[in-house]
């Protein structure tokens, strides 16, 4: 079998998707034939070979003449399956490009099959007129580009039951496919974990929050920094470990908030994966606040299950029911800052509820959540044409 996989993002850009992206192809290579098909890198840019994935770079704007270019190569490949990572920013400016979805039905007229993977629905709606359009057009996008796909991996347990309620007529085509995890794990000793602690600077009474991913809206950010000062007010050594931003995107990112936080703070800005699994090694709690409750479509959560670390976290609107019955993790409402904070320093005075915590998120990742049971559930999506 051929797959050919449409995205706008792969490593060496530098995004979530770019990394899900090359991990799900590696995966998936075990199986199938893959061939990436992705946006033009600027010179100098090198793609690291991949033993078993062709990668064609070759679509310089997602845009008409760049679709007619997806088009000549899908026709010279002729893939059993075009897999198309679904986020509509990816594919237009402010999240918007009809094209795409009218040449997704252009395929499937031709005999094409489509699998679509949803990793973002549509942007909320808004007064703003440049919004009100695009918040349209993104949802004209979503039902056109799902009546062109035979198949669609929706990564979020609610956002598959909510388009399932929408479509009923096409309640066979929606799967739950979540989004594992994209930092391979890297099994440290104790005496490696002491070394990257010195490494990193940290002495050895100090606990460890961790905070791993971009600096988005949808981060409660405050409720991040109000731990570190809560841990301290308390009589307890903490620093926070923030894997992924730069100290100048977390001083942008915290508009205003007060607390004297330089020398308590880590910002190692963008890691190589093995890094990544290094720093999260040694993370004692780990942070996630987020404005909609945490859910299977992220894999900052994915990467501290994965790595056994506890996790705090808020559940909202859009949390899975696997997530908030399974015990594997410390949540709160989103809008209660106290309990989550309550939630942190109870975890931080008590090692041993840590490491249950830690372990019951490793055994959930790996029953529901890993690279095996995605690849197995997207194996059988694409068996049945």
């Amino acid at each position: 079998m051929r797959v050919a996989v449409l995205c706008p993002d792969f490593p060496p850009d530098r995004s979530g998707l770019a990394d899900h992206t090359a991990a799900l192809a590696e995966h998936l290579a075990a199986h199938v034939e893959v061939i990436i098909i992705t946006s033009q890198h600027q010179a100098g840019d090198e793609i690291e070979p991949l033993t078993r994935i062709r990668v064609l770079t070759q679509i310089p704007r997602w845009d008409w003449p760049g679709i007619q270019i997806v088009s000549r190569l899908l026709r010279q490949l002729e893939p059993d399956w075009l897999l198309v990572q679904y986020v509509p920013h990816m594919y237009g400016r402010g999240g918007v490009n009809l094209m795409l979805p009218l040449w997704l039905w252009w395929w499937r007229w031709r005999g094409g099959a489509v699998l679509l993977l949803i990793h973002e629905l549509y942007i909320p709606w808004s007064l703003a007129p440049r919004r009100i359009f695009a918040a349209v057009a993104q949802r004209l996008m979503l039902v056109m580009s799902i009546a062109a796909a035979r198949r669609v991996g929706v990564s979020t347990e609610v956002w598959h039951r909510k388009l399932e309620r929408l479509f009923p007529f096409w309640r066979s085509r929606f799967h739950h496919l979540p989004t594992p995890s994209n930092i391979p794990v890297a099994q440290l000793s104790e005496s490696e974990r002491t070394s990257v602690r010195q490494q990193i600077g940290l002495a050895s009474d100090e606990l460890v929050l961790g905070y791993f991913g971009t600096l988005h809206d949808s981060k409660l950010m405050e409720y991040v920094m109000e731990s570190l000062h809560r841990l301290e007010t308390a009589g307890q050594r903490a620093r926070l470990l923030c894997i992924g931003p730069a100290s100048e995107e977390l001083i942008q990112s915290l508009n205003g908030i007060s607390h004297q936080w330089n020398d308590r703070v880590i910002c190692t800005g963008y890691l190589e994966s093995s890094r990544v699994s290094q720093y999260l090694s040694v993370t004692d709690i780990f942070l996630l606040p987020l404005i909609d409750g945490v859910s299977s479509r992220r894999s900052s959560l994915m990467a501290a299950f994965s790595h056994k670390v506890p996790i705090v976290a808020t559940f909202g609107e859009g949390t899975d029911r696997t997530l908030l019955e399974s015990a594997a993790l410390a949540l709160s409402p989103v809008e209660d800052e106290s309990a989550f904070l309550e939630n942190v320093c109870a975890l931080a005075a008590d090692e041993t509820r840590r490491r249950q915590l830690g372990e019951a998120g490793g055994k959930l990742y790996q029953n529901q959540f890993g690279w095996p049971i995605v690849i197995r559930r997207l194996l059988s999506m694409l068996e049945r044409r």
